[in-house]
């Protein structure tokens, strides 16, 4: 009698990266898919990340930042206290009210400037929610994808 081999349940790949950059590359890379759903399915309770994809978004939010031009004036506004990464997916929009899910990551502000040294990753973001995958800005979407051409 032969073993019973069961197959792995298909599963789709969730990537922000977009398909014209994919087929330039030819390939998707490990790091640029945000994680993975059973074939078929969306509940965000089944969605398994990808702890590379989180580790090179937090590396390039930590890395970007201090230089991203709105976070820059947000920090110049601001004054003191804290400037964050919005996760643009959120309900009510970056300015509406934030779930605390939807904060990507954030940057110390004093006198104005961010301080590099002050970037805090959240660890209860999560690139699949309810309202779908993870959208950046424009800013940090092509640091992203820059960082995944290196």
């Amino acid at each position: 009698m032969w073993p019973f081999r069961s197959r792995p349940a298909p599963l789709q790949a969730l990537s922000l990266i977009p398909p014209e950059v994919v087929r330039r590359w030819g390939r998707l890379p490990g790091a640029s898919i945000a994680g993975s759903l059973p074939a078929g399915q969306s509940d965000p309770a089944l969605f398994q990340p990808n702890p590379a994809f989180a580790a090179l978004l937090r590396q390039v939010i930590r890395d970007t930042g201090p230089d991203d031009p709105g976070l820059r004036a947000a920090a110049a506004a601001q004054g003191t206290g804290w400037v964050y990464v919005i996760d643009l997916r959120t309900p009510q929009g970056p300015q509406g009210q934030v779930p605390f899910t939807d904060i990507i990551a954030g940057f110390e502000v004093a006198e104005g400037r961010i301080l590099p040294e002050g970037f805090w990753a959240n660890p209860n973001h999560s690139a699949y929610s309810a309202q779908g995958l993870t959208r950046l800005d424009p800013y940090f979407q092509a640091a992203l994808i820059a960082a995944l051409e290196v």
